[in-house]
């Protein structure tokens, strides 16, 4: 049985048991992301289902029962398991040891099967974690993920230990089971455990990568076994966690799979390709994890700020409305993908995707035209990266991904495949579309000029604020300056103007607003820029597109709160007659508000502005919706009437509050961009919810 937070109370007279029933509740529940990082030394112990056994993997369907779910057989060969306990036949090295974990290699075949659970020889139950990438009720998805629990190492003998596993009886067809690949036992040092050391060569800390990337080892202190290559980066979920920015890399009965590249031999080189790596909108990094000749592991500091240059472009089109339970001996499933660019520019493209059972498939098909029928074995782990060189079956914009449905054999519904989350995922590949960032000095300061094929972005450097966004035509949507006025009015056709103007009030007044000294702006690839400010409590990221810019936050104080703003005149003037703006709620709107008089105050997930003579609409919006109040005003800069004003500004932000409070305190990122048409009426607004659909599902 699973010990509860309720039954932890009720013992609590037993104070040792309490404390340490406890902290086993509480760490296996927040360990998933608890595995090796660089820095770490330790030894793994793996676990494999016996190879004469007769069976691939260890079924688990309750507690200590490893039998089949159907015919309730079982075939352990003698001293393998013992009432439900598993014999661990290796002895352990303890010493210098400060931390032990069991990892498992997963398969959630039976949908809706949760709370497996681990115990190690007299602990209490540890309960694996769900992914925090995955969908609420993940285990109402098909995955083979690699969660892990923390196991206090009191627990751990140098031998003879055992372990024991459970799950909830809780199923729909009342069979639950998972399906265990591998058990790993995992063992971390102290930074003085004897271990290798060395030196990744081929690659320099902030370079760029080409199509290849040739890896070895220098400088190495110590008897290498093997080493493995990772990196950090963005690529498809192989990992089937939903986590697609990770240190990419699989177990499979043990044995490292997905990793950049492997080598055995002196000067243990690799090879890792990236001609189907998607572009990235963050820094890579690469690390090796080399094993000694005495198994001991070490996780090497990587080579950091990494970007690629190619002269092609990989998009990675994540799938969305993937349904759950994909069994395909169930029903014709399909998912749907997003592809922003021009199919007939397209060179090839890849889907890719893990399942179960793969020689049950009955055809996958893009937009209803068959791509493959079937591949694999029946019964066993399929991993598919199929590549076509024709286009005309992709479609801008939505395109659907269906699966055939597995047919009787002699009249009898057999096991059919299954598809394994987050789905089907798409890469297109296309000539190299790109992004040109120039230093320049602009209205006196230092800048960032970035030129798209839909405006030019100048961001000041001392601030990372926007000053100026130019459309093509040449109208500036925020034309801010430097003029040192004061007031409430005064500055809105000049100082208060700029995007995203962050931190408002001290600490950090003017983070990512220009005309402020708090920052420090630097290029970190093709395509991005990050923004530090001076105390190091706020860092964000501009990534720039061909039709549209992200400001992500990656970090942010904890004892101040931001904002998101956006102040500036539309299409280059002030002319709230001839504006107009709208929101996801409300639609288009036209209304005579002011700062002093009625600002509008919602929550919105998005919002653009236009005007009536200029065929084009700016739009902004937030990736994840929040419950924070938003904002939307005009400004003028004199007392009276803001739209009888000279000039002024629209004043919109996200997470800010009617009494001029920032909200926001979580990370998040912004989208802006102009969409080359008008959004003054109902049509023209349904056009652009489709479209910012599509630019958010990217």
């Amino acid at each position: 049985m699973i010990l509860t937070f309720k039954k932890i109370y009720e013992m609590f007279f037993l104070k040792r048991l309490l404390l340490v029933l406890f902290y086993t509740i509480i760490i296996g529940t927040v360990s998933v992301e608890a595995q090796p990082k660089p820095g770490d030394i330790y030894k793994n112990y793996f676990w494999i289902f016996p190879e004469d056994s007769g069976s691939d993997f260890l079924r688990v369907i309750g507690d200590g029962d490893y039998r089949d779910p159907v015919y309730f057989s079982e075939n352990y060969p003698v001293g393998a398991i013992d009432e439900g306990w598993i014999n661990l036949p290796f002895n352990v090295d303890l010493k210098k040891a400060v931390k032990a974990e069991i990892q498992v290699e997963k398969l959630l075949s039976h949908d809706g099967t949760r709370k497996l659970s681990v115990k190690v020889n007299n602990s209490g139950w540890y309960e694996f974690p769900e992914s925090e990438h995955m969908p609420k009720d993940a285990y109402d998805y098909l995955y083979h993920t690699y969660p892990v629990v923390d196991i206090p190492l009191n627990f751990i003998k140098k031998s003879g230990n055992k372990i024991r596993f459970t799950l909830d009886s809780i199923q729909r067809f009342n069979m639950p089971q998972n399906i265990l690949y591998g058990v790993h036992l995992r063992v971390y040092y102290k930074e003085n455990k004897p271990h290798i050391t060395a030196d990744i060569s081929g690659v320099l800390p902030q370079s760029t990568i080409g199509d290849e990337v040739n890896l070895s080892l220098s400088n190495i202190q110590g008897e290498v076994e093997e080493v493995h290559y990772l990196g950090l980066y963005e690529d498809v979920n192989y990992e089937t966690d939903g986590n697609y920015y990770q240190w990419h890399y699989t177990y499979f009965k043990g044995e490292l799979r997905h990793q950049l590249g492997k080598s055995l031999k002196s000067p243990f080189s690799a090879v890792w390709n990236t001609s189907w790596i998607p572009n990235q909108t963050q820094t890579m990094k690469i690390a090796a994890l080399i094993k000694s000749k005495q198994g001991v592991y070490y996780f090497t500091p990587p080579v950091e700020g990494l970007g690629l240059h190619r002269n092609f472009d990989v998009t990675l089109c994540k799938p969305y409305d993937q349904p759950k339970m994909w069994a395909t001996r169930e029903q014709v499933f399909n998912e749907k993908v997003r592809y922003l660019g021009n199919p007939k520019e397209v060179e090839a493209f890849q889907i890719v995707f893990s399942s179960w059972s793969p020689a049950y498939m009955n055809g996958v098909y893009l937009n209803d035209w068959l791509l493959f029928v079937k591949e694999g074995k029946h019964y066993y782990p399929g991993f598919h990266r199929k590549t076509f060189k024709s286009n005309y079956m992709l479609k801008q914009g939505e395109n659907i991904i269906k699966t055939g449905l597995t047919p009787y054999v002699n009249n009898k519904m057999v096991h059919g495949a299954e598809i394994l989350y987050p789905g089907i995922m798409l890469l297109v590949k296309s000539p190299k579309k790109t992004v040109d960032i120039e230093e320049v000095t602009y209205k006196g300061q230092a800048h960032f000029k970035v030129s798209t094929a839909s405006a030019i972005y100048y961001i000041e450097k001392q601030s990372g604020g926007c000053s100026s966004l130019i459309d093509t035509e040449g109208n500036d949507w925020i034309n801010f300056k430097k003029t040192g006025n004061s007031g409430l009015t005064l500055s809105s056709d000049s100082d208060y103007r700029g995007l995203p103007n962050l931190v408002f009030g001290e600490p950090g007044d003017g983070i990512g607003h220009p005309g402020f000294n708090q920052c420090t702006t630097v290029q970190i690839s093709d395509n991005s820029l990050q923004v530090t400010s001076k105390d190091g409590a706020y860092q964000f990221r501009w990534v720039f597109d061909q039709q549209f810019a992200r400001v992500v936050i990656d970090r942010f104080s904890k004892d101040r709160k931001y904002w998101f703003l956006f102040e500036g005149p539309i299409a280059g003037k002030f002319n709230p007659k001839q504006h107009y703006w709208g929101n996801d709620q409300d639609g288009v709107r036209q209304d005579d508000t002011s700062i002093f008089k009625n600002p509008i105050s919602g929550h919105w997930q998005w919002v653009f502005f236009g005007d009536q003579k200029v065929d084009r609409t700016l739009f902004l919006m937030q990736k994840n919706k929040d419950n924070h109040a938003d904002y939307f005003t005009y400004m003028g800069n004199s007392n009276t009437l803001e739209n009888l004003s000279k000039d002024g500004m629209n004043v919109f932000g996200f997470g800010r509050g009617l009494k001029t409070n920032p909200l926001l305190q979580s990370k998040n990122t912004f989208y802006i961009g102009f969409y080359p048409k008008k959004t003054n009426n109902t049509t023209q607004f349904e056009e652009l919810k489709s479209y910012l659909l599509s630019v958010n599902e990217n």
